[in-house]
């Protein structure tokens, strides 16, 4: 069954039979556990065009130039700036979609990140798709370039390996709540974005290293470190 949506974690056993008795129950507790994702912002820089997904808010895909200047002096150490390039609307949030029933992978998505088996040890209670329209307009198409965010559940190796940069509130926090596991342009200007996050895990538990709230911020020299060894995240401050 999906449930359509406009606009405190109990343990497994309870939240399956939960789930058997009242989907409804079920659906409204992963939007409750999603909630947590609230002002945040996940970036992946996978090669050209990078990508910012923000919750339930808008979709962003941009180019990072970075250029190196050597400092003044007899130093030969070399400053490094960013610029943003080719910055470009992919949509903003309009609406979600729960869906509760066992997941069957067709033709057509035999390839994509939905047939991955992305929990491996663990239990998915569900899988979420926000949908993001009226984004910039497409030059093929004539029409708003649109974006499909699909939130898995995902094992704790594939968290730790595809863990990228988040902000919260526009400030970088350290957390494994939620990643970009992969962002495709499907077809011209519809794009699909795969976010990994433990929060629809059936062995799911809150606590402090977790929660993005409490989760110690990075300081500004790790950032720029971040940023230069592994292009992790970029502050975008677009409106």
């Amino acid at each position: 069954s999906a449930i359509e949506l406009d606009g405190s974690t109990k343990k497994q056993s309870k939240t399956l039979a939960a789930s058997a008795l009242d989907p409804i129950m079920l659906a409204h507790e992963i939007h409750q556990r999603l909630s947590k994702l609230v002002g945040l912002c996940a970036q992946l820089h996978p090669d050209w065009w990078s990508y910012e997904w923000c919750h339930q808010n808008k979709v962003t895909q941009f180019h990072v130039n970075i250029k190196s200047t050597k400092q003044g002096g007899n130093s030969d150490k070399a400053q490094q700036e960013f610029q943003l390039e080719g910055v470009t609307s992919l949509g903003r949030y309009s609406n979600r979609v729960i869906n509760l029933d066992k997941y069957v992978t067709s033709d057509k998505e035999a390839s994509s990140p939905q047939s991955i088996d992305l929990p491996q040890e663990r239990t998915e209670l569900g899988r979420v798709i926000d949908t993001f329209q009226g984004g910039d307009l497409c030059p093929e198409t004539g029409k708003p370039r649109v974006t499909e965010a699909t939130f898995r559940c995902c094992s704790q190796r594939i968290l730790t390996k595809t863990k990228g940069g988040v902000l919260k509130n526009g400030e970088p926090v350290e957390t494994d709540i939620v990643t970009i596991f992969q962002a495709k342009e499907m077809e011209f200007c519809h794009y699909n974005i795969t976010l990994c996050t433990p929060l629809l895990c059936d062995d799911y538990e809150d606590d402090a290293d977790n929660n993005p709230v409490t989760g110690s911020s990075k300081s500004d020299s790790v950032l720029r470190n971040t940023i230069k060894d592994q292009r992790k995240m970029i502050n975008l401050q677009i409106l």
